[in-house]
């Protein structure tokens, strides 16, 4: 999953990623990176690197009904209000004038 790669003669290291990760099966990670020195005697050093995997959308939402389908639902409910307030509006002008 992780590998601590360092280049010829570079005193840098970097962590890279040898394949994608997937949060669902395993969500953090945690690596001991040790150093040595060539000296004599040898001296060395440790670091704790803790990874944590973010999530990203690769699970599709379901949905039952299409878009569509919902954009006329919405647009059956705005006209039934059209026609409500144009009916109410039709009654008030009627007792009004006659």
């Amino acid at each position: 999953m992780l590998c601590v790669c360092q280049g010829e003669g570079s005193k840098d290291v970097s962590l890279r990623l040898v394949e994608r990760l997937d949060r669902e099966s395993v969500n953090r990670y945690s690596a001991v990176v040790e150093a040595l020195d060539g000296g004599t005697p040898q001296h060395s050093a440790s670091l704790v690197v803790n990874v944590v995997v973010t999530d990203t959308n690769d699970n599709v939402p379901q949905f039952d009904r299409s878009p569509a389908t919902h954009l006329s639902l919405l647009l059956s409910n705005i006209f039934i209000v059209i026609i409500f307030i144009y009916y109410v509006l039709f009654l008030f002008i009627y007792f009004i004038y006659y």
